[in-house]
């Protein structure tokens, strides 16, 4: 499963979401399952709203199986 560590955050990106990989490591959750799919491409679609690629940010958004999700959640603005 793609991750958002896969695209090489920097740390300042990776605060940005709130330490929710040590928590995920904590409680013992495997985020690169596949049933954490929509999660893991929200998250890199929000990376690239960061570094200001609106495309590739959409590219990921698209991916989304549940496009409720992106209504339950907040875009990032670079």
């Amino acid at each position: 499963m793609e991750t958002v560590f896969d695209h090489n955050p920097t740390d300042k990106e990776l605060e940005r979401f709130g330490g929710v990989f040590e928590s995920c490591k904590v409680l013992g959750i495997d985020y690169t399952d596949e049933k954490y799919a929509d999660t893991n491409y929200y998250q890199i679609g929000i990376l690239y709203s960061m570094r200001a690629d609106t495309q590739k940010a959409q590219e990921y958004f698209g991916k989304l199986k549940n496009q409720a999700f992106l209504r339950m959640l907040w875009q990032d603005c670079p």
